[in-house]
């Protein structure tokens, strides 16, 4: 089967940062699986994160691909990963090193019923595991199982880039810019995602 053409959805950082491009069909499947986790448990369900691959060109950032990355919650519902939770990351970031697939660019994560805000294990990782080179945290909060916002923070060699505050967005294609001048390539046979060369 040919590949289609996906609308990509540009983000651009308050102050001009730099700009996040990613596929509508990224951000559904992202956003379902954010809400699905919000609604798995009554109250405020369970919180849900993951890589982002990709690679960075002139000065943007494009996600290619995410996968999920599993958390035991053993301390409750937050994405708190456990010793053998961060155990298992370490090996798959080695093994995605070694494999040759995309470059992990970022890290995604869900929050639910609590302020989202970065903590300091993920800080440590963003330090630790990718000391050089661009990095963006996608922040989601499903707030119903409708609706759910996202933040983005950028990230340069380990340490988060300045940004004046902003309201963060609706986690829908809808609300996104659309930036046909930077198609991503969906092969329908196998869902994989590639940037433009």
């Amino acid at each position: 089967m040919q590949p289609v053409t996906d609308m990509v959805c540009r983000w651009d950082a308050p102050g001009g940062a730099g700009s996040v491009f990613l596929s509508a069909s990224t951000i559904r499947d992202l956003r379902t699986k954010a809400i699905e986790a919000f609604v798995s448990l009554p109250k405020r369900g369970v919180e849900t994160g993951g890589l982002l691959f990709g690679r960075e060109q002139g000065g943007h950032l494009f996600i290619q691909g995410s996968e999920e990355v599993m958390c035991e919650h053993r301390y409750g519902p937050s994405f708190t990963l456990s010793d053998a939770d961060r155990a298992r990351l370490a090996d798959r970031l080695a093994q995605a090193r070694r494999d040759g697939s995309l470059p992990v660019i970022g890290f995604y994560r869900s929050y639910t019923g609590r302020e989202v805000v970065l903590e300091a294990a993920e800080l440590a990782l963003l330090r630790d595991r990718f000391p050089q080179g661009p990095f963006v945290f996608l922040l989601l909060q499903p707030v119903s199982a409708q609706i759910c916002t996202a933040s983005f923070r950028l990230c340069q060699d380990g340490e988060l880039l300045p940004e004046p505050p902003y309201t963060p967005v609706s986690f829908d294609p809808e609300q996104f810019h659309s930036a046909t001048e930077a198609p991503v390539e969906i092969d329908t046979d196998t869902d994989t995602q590639t940037a433009p060369e």
